[in-house]
Order: C-alpha cells, then sequence, then structure tokens
C-alpha cells in the first residue's frame, strides 16, 4: 500500500491536506460558538451577529473541503485500483500457461473485484480516514486548552480511562469465568 502511495505523492498529499482544512474548519466554526454566546450573554447582538457569520463562514470552508476530500480519495483510490488491476493483468499476461492454468478462472476474478475492493474499502479510505480522526484529535485538544488547559487534560484522561476499564474488566472476566470453569 506504502509504494501506491508514493507513487501518486502529489494526489495523497491534497488528500491529506483537504482533510486538514475539513478537520480544523469544523472545529474552528465550533469554537466560534463560545466568543459568539458570550457576546449574547452581554447583551452585544452585533458581535453576537458577527461571530456567528464568521463561523457559518467556516462551516462552508468545512463543507467545501469535505466535498472536494471526498472526491479527491475516490479518485486516487481509482487511480491506484486501476494501477493495481494493470498490474495484475501484466503478471497474468507474462505468465505461462501452465501457470496461468494452475488456478481457477474464478481466482482470477476474484482478485480483480472482491480482493481489490477489499483493498479499497479497508485499506486506503481507513488509512486516510484514521488519519482526519487523528488530526480531528489534535485540533479538538488545541481547542479545548484555548478554553482551558485542564479541560484538555481531563478530556484525555477520561478517554484513556474509558478505553483501558473495559479491557480491565474484559480480563478480570475471562479469570474469573475460567477459575469456576465455564469457558
Amino acid at each position: 500500500m506504502k509504494q501506491y502511495l508514493l507513487r501518486h505523492k502529489v494526489a495523497s498529499l491534497v488528500v491529506v491536506l483537504l482533510s486538514f482544512l475539513e478537520n480544523a474548519a469544523s472545529i474552528i466554526s465550533i469554537s466560534l460558538n463560545a466568543p459568539a454566546f458570550n457576546a449574547l450573554v452581554k447583551g452585544d447582538f452585533s458581535t453576537f451577529l458577527t461571530w456567528k457569520l464568521v463561523g457559518i463562514a467556516f462551516s462552508g470552508v468545512y463543507l467545501a473541503s469535505l466535498y472536494g476530500y471526498n472526491v479527491q480519495l475516490n479518485k486516487l483510490i481509482q487511480k491506484i485500483s486501476i494501477e493495481i488491476r494493470g498490474e495484475i493483468a501484466d503478471r497474468i499476461g507474462h505468465a505461462n500457461y501452465s501457470t496461468v492454468t494452475e488456478k481457477d478462472v474464478s481466482a482470477y476474478v476474484s482478485w480483480f473485484t472482491s480482493d481489490l475492493e477489499q483493498l479499497e474499502d479497508n485499506g486506503f479510505a481507513v488509512l486516510f480516514n484514521s488519519i482526519g480522526s487523528g488530526m480531528m484529535l489534535i485540533f479538538a485538544l488545541i481547542s479545548l486548552s484555548l478554553f482551558h488547559w485542564g479541560l484538555a487534560v481531563v478530556t484525555v484522561l477520561v478517554a484513556v480511562m474509558l478505553i483501558l476499564t473495559p479491557k480491565w474488566f474484559q480480563t478480570n472476566q475471562g479469570s474469573y469465568f475460567k477459575s469456576i470453569g465455564c469457558q
């Protein structure tokens, strides 16, 4: 997978940059609600309206970058899939007849269809979505720390606790069931 992404460096970089823009605009548009509501509480409607309009503008940037991200991601995945299909076809074309006939035709059909669909859905798309989720996490922690650094720390602690607590109970349950003879 890495070799194909490196062959398409520019397209991969465009997808990552659009993901960066999408996640940054999303967090910024959400974060702008705080000063807007502060202005509303103070009774300053013009400042409230200004902040809300800026937030709407960032929401527009978010929507545009989300659209661009999805379009560019699908283009990149299609380019890579076509390239992989071409390589498979070249390998089959250059193989001798006895090697090709060792396998059933359905194996080759599977390579061209379901195996590549698995790679597209569970490989490239998941990779770029994970990168986007990581960026969203970083931007959200930055946003929280701008309000107060303690919010970011508490959020990280609660997240770690939510991730580790079920695993701890699962191991304790497993050892308990083994001790009473249930498996």
